[in-house]
């Protein structure tokens, strides 16, 4: 599993390898590993697969950022691009090759070989950029706002919208009381309070993935009579 520190990128190489040179996958990876020496402590957690299966593989056991795919000049592999595209659409997909593919509707940019420095940092930094800006990270939890998911104490977790939603609240405004009210107007945009069940299973999972014990939370507590405090540091 990857830190909040890290970047989990799948690199898609083809089965051929290649007669001399070096491959473009370590070509990626030393241009890469050059630029995040000189632009801060991310880092990249590689996967690399050599065929569609396996990265099919990689990405049900961990979604990856961001995924690098060869492609031939016949560009054979943009329908696994596409089918990509569907199961995480939030993903970058980039494609790299001798020649960029027409219609690739589901690539979000193309590499191409040689590797150029100006055009591997073209991609990179906004990444790392919106990465960044994704991360909020407050005592032991962070939370990724583009990905979902939340590291604890505990382990990482993916959350559907509404419990990220849910998290990011009390985490902006920690320490501070909040009503059943105010976090039913601002999560679930409504102010209907005759039936909070919804609210009740939310705050339940939270506690369940951040507190030692649930049943006894430290973390996220009840006020009684006026609602919940989130409280982290």
């Amino acid at each position: 599993m990857a830190d909040e520190k890290s970047i989990r990128l799948l690199y898609l190489a083809c089965r051929r390898g290649r007669a001399e040179g070096m491959s473009p996958s370590d070509a990626l990876r030393t241009q890469i590993d050059q630029y995040l020496r000189q632009h801060g402590a991310t880092r990249i957690d590689w996967m690399l697969a050599k065929s569609q299966k396996e990265a099919l593989r990689l990405v049900r056991a961990e979604t990856p950022r961001l995924t690098v795919i060869e492609v031939d000049v016949a560009a054979n592999r943009l329908h696994f691009c596409d089918a990509l595209r569907k199961r995480m659409p939030s993903v970058k997909i980039v494609a790299i090759g001798m020649r960029q593919p027409a219609n690739a509707n589901s690539v979000d940019g193309f590499l191409s070989l040689p590797l150029d420095k100006a055009q591997v940092i073209g991609i990179l930094a906004p990444l790392l950029d919106s990465y960044r800006s994704n991360l909020v990270k407050v005592g032991p939890l962070c939370l990724d706002t583009d990905q979902h998911t939340v590291v604890t104490p505990k382990g990482q977790y993916h959350m559907t919208p509404k419990t990220m939603a849910l998290l990011h609240f009390f985490i902006t405004h920690q320490n501070q009381v909040l009503s059943r009210s105010e976090l039913m107007q601002n999560v679930w945009d409504t102010n209907f309070l005759e039936d909070t069940r919804t609210l009740d299973v939310h705050i339940r999972w939270l506690r369940e993935r951040i507190e030692d014990d649930p049943s006894a939370p430290k973390f996220l507590t009840t006020v009684r009579g006026r609602g919940y405090r989130l409280r982290l540091i």
